[in-house]
């Protein structure tokens, strides 16, 4: 049945035992309690039919992977997110690691992430982008981006493998967003409107 947890000093551990002990709703009183403890518990927390958490959620262990981040990012706490150690690298679908990256957490990401399916947006690789500072390998480089300059600049900024074509469907483009773009891929760069007034360093 369902289980009402009252009080505001519940931890980790307490929530575990609770989780694995019922199949019930579990209601938290108070939503707002801080919790730490290792990817594999969180998970188990986050998994059930429980009232959204929106205290601050600290990861401690650094073996984590992306369905356990999943499991705490989506939708189930509103709180900061702390990785303890923020360098294990991820690997996913662009949907999933967009879902993630989507949360706020306390420092960015600095691990590698590969995104492992050849459907990715330029709209995902963005939030991907703007979610770590590591290294990007897409397991597929040939998907074609299309988009303004800014987007795509954002999207293939850092250090990414893209290899496909890509299309800016604006005329606002400048210099410093179209060098971006250059550095982030190696595939064909096709300007829709190519009058654009360009100004720069040589």
């Amino acid at each position: 049945g369902a289980v009402t947890v009252t009080d505001a000093e519940y931890n980790v551990s307490e929530l575990v035992a609770i989780a694995t002990g019922t199949s019930g709703a579990i209601t938290l009183s108070n939503a707002g309690a801080t919790l730490s403890g290792d990817a594999s518990d969180l998970k188990t927390i986050f998994d059930e039919n429980i009232t959204k958490h929106t205290g601050a959620v600290t990861v401690t262990d650094g073996e984590y992977n992306v369905s356990e981040l999943l499991s705490i990012a989506n939708g189930k706490t509103g709180g900061t997110i702390t990785l303890s150690d923020n360098t294990v690298a991820l690997s996913g679908d662009a949907t999933e690691l967009t879902t993630i990256f989507a949360e706020t957490f306390a420092a960015t990401h600095n691990g590698g992430v590969t995104v492992t399916d050849g459907e990715y947006t330029l709209s995902e690789l963005k939030s991907v982008n703007a979610g770590t500072a590591g290294t990007i390998t897409l397991s597929d480089r040939t998907v074609a981006l299309s988009g303004d300059a800014t987007e795509l600049a954002l999207a293939l900024a850092g250090s990414i493998n893209h290899n496909g074509a890509v299309t800016v469907t604006d005329a606002e483009y400048n210099v410093s967003e179209l060098v971006a773009i250059a550095t982030g891929t190696s595939g064909a760069i096709t300007l829709s409107n190519a009058g654009a007034t360009l100004s720069g360093d040589a």
